[in-house]
């Protein structure tokens, strides 16, 4: 590896060329990449801290996408001309790029890490969230930071039943499939986007267009780093004694599975956090390998590790789960519509515990949304807000904004429904449909998208289909 110096790359996808540079602009930073498409340019910074959060049990990265108004020769509308609070927009690409990385870091990281990428230059006819995950991806493969890249995210869009990688606004707006989709080496990382009723096998073959494209990319990259990648920095790894681990197993062997047997969420998880300080106060106080006090962080991990192994031996040897269904089971479902009488369309859908309170709102034109961004002001006669309330999961915290996650949930149910509305001249309203959260136990999104389809259907709004959602893991 040698020092970083002023370096460019060219990556040619058969629709456009991106240029990458490094080493001209905040060279101060861990690592930074401009990359330019069009007119477009992006700057990509990454910094880490050199040494590990003290106590943390999780790795502290803050992605931020940000829009300078000048990058598009305007002037914000804003009371003092000047950019505020990032708006749904950029926190939405935040997110995107939050997800292309975040599963590449080691998971024994704990150093504080921080990514911004920063609209420099516009371009009407360029998406620049791709380019933002393509340069967070490419300026961390060049850092010193542990990072198990390359990874690179693309555009596919299927136009004339061809398919376009990272094409103009023109071409996508025209597309019947716009997804984002972001990968490595060893495969994918992320998917997001949406389609109109596209068949599983055109779906794939979208991903194999993708992942031939992200590959060409990889290898860029990979030549780019061994001509000027910095060496890997060292990070210290707090490990958890031996010792630690085998006292906490012997000491939940019997009294763990009675509590996973139990299956209601609110029930299970106040006896886990008594156990847990049960078990903290009778371990904490013995010797440790040195004859020291075992700390209680040690124990705390170390009792996270044996619930996450004992949960998944109920799962892959006994196949129950911890609400007692087996895992090929769906949790009870039910919904109703004309929940309530005021709204024009309202419904309540339920999903084990989780529950969706959904209501829509119909308006005339004048009421739809206008956002102000650096190609000028969109306008939306469709909107999903959502809300996840703390009672929902029975915690107490603050009220304030929607936080990223209620914005990017909003977002997800958002382009679920919205390839099933009518067109404007057909259904000439603007239409709000609003969730609240009022349970959760896992995937309030995708109740969303069942909530909203009722409330849509209850205020009479013609869907060219009804539409419903399940979340995955594997």
């Amino acid at each position: 590896m040698t020092d970083r110096s002023s370096t460019t790359r060219i990556i040619d996808l058969g629709h456009d060329t991106m240029q990458l540079e490094t080493g001209i602009v905040a060279r101060q930073a861990d690592g930074a990449v401009i990359v330019r498409q069009g007119r477009a340019a992006i700057l990509v910074t990454v910094v880490a801290e050199k040494t590990s959060r003290d106590g943390g049990d999780f790795f502290p990265l803050t992605v931020d996408y940000r829009e300078l108004f000048g990058a598009a020769g305007l002037i914000p509308h804003s009371y003092n001309r000047r950019e505020g609070k990032l708006t749904e927009r950029e926190i939405l690409t935040s997110r995107l790029i939050d997800r292309s990385i975040r599963p590449l870091f080691p998971k024994s990281y704990r150093c504080e890490t921080q990514v911004i990428a920063t609209l420099l230059s516009a371009d009407p006819a360029v998406d620049t969230d791709v380019l933002g995950v393509l340069g967070a991806c490419a300026a961390l493969h060049l850092s010193p930071i542990p990072f198990n890249g390359p990874a690179a995210g693309v555009r596919i869009c299927r136009t004339d039943n061809r398919f376009v990688v990272n094409p103009d606004r023109i071409i996508r707006s025209a597309s019947d499939c716009d997804i984002v989709i972001s990968g490595a080496r060893d495969g994918l990382i992320m998917m997001e986007g949406h389609c109109r009723q596209l068949p599983e096998s055109d779906l794939l073959a979208a991903v194999d267009a993708a992942r031939e494209s992200i590959g060409k990319i990889l290898d860029v990259l990979d030549d780019w780093r061994n001509e000027c990648g910095l060496a890997i920095r060292e990070y210290a790894v707090a490990n958890l004694p031996d010792s630690v681990m085998e006292r906490v197993s012997e000491w939940l062997k019997e009294k763990l599975p009675p509590v996973l047997d139990c299956a209601d969420k609110q029930q299970r998880h106040s006896a886990l956090d008594d156990m847990k300080r049960q078990c903290i106060d009778a371990l904490s106080l013995s010797a440790g390998e040195n004859g020291d006090e075992i700390d209680a962080r040690w124990i705390i991990d170390a009792f996270d590790q044996v619930k996450v192994r004992m949960v998944r031996d109920r799962i892959f040897n006994r196949k129950l789960r911890l609400d007692h269904r087996s895992p090929d089971a769906v949790r009870p479902i039910s919904g109703c519509i004309d929940f309530v009488p005021s709204p024009h369309g309202s419904a309540l859908f339920t999903r084990g515990e989780t529950q969706a309170f959904v209501t829509c709102t119909l308006g005339p034109e004048k009421d739809l949304l206008r956002l102000e961004n650096v190609h000028g002001t969109e306008e939306d006669t469709f909107f999903l807000h959502y809300s996840f309330p703390p009672y929902s999961v029975g915690e107490v915290r603050p009220m304030r904004g929607p936080g990223r996650r209620e914005i990017g949930h909003a977002a997800l149910a958002w382009r679920a429904l919205s390839q099933v509305m009518p067109p404007r001249e057909r259904f000439p309203y603007t239409v709000r449909v609003f969730s609240e959260i009022t349970e959760s136990n896992g995937s309030s999104s995708m109740a969303t998208v069942c909530g909203g389809c009722l409330a849509l259907m209850d205020a009479g709004v013609p869907l060219t289909a009804p539409v419903a959602g399940v979340a995955m893991g594997l």
